[in-house]
């Protein structure tokens, strides 16, 4: 399932989340459902979590461990 512009709002969800690993079509388009019927402050506060995952977390230049800045606190301790 391609997420395209042809699509309902519904299917390029489940579109975009089927390529989340270890997600196929039944249970993308589940989670998208209840998407759809949750708290639209839950849906706020996740789509804002998951952009603040992909802004600000990147690979530690050293050891590669996920931390927020281009080197990781163990990394910097001597």
């Amino acid at each position: 399932m391609a997420a395209s512009d042809s699509q309902s709002p519904l299917q390029r969800l489940a579109a975009l989340l089927t390529r989340l690993p270890g997600v196929g079509e039944k249970t993308a388009l589940r989670l998208a459902l209840f998407l759809v019927r949750a708290d639209e402050e839950y849906v706020r506060t996740l789509a804002q979590a998951i952009g603040d995952v992909h802004g600000q977390l990147r690979l530690c230049a050293t050891c590669c461990d996920l931390c927020t800045g281009e080197i990781c606190e163990r990394c910097r301790d001597p």
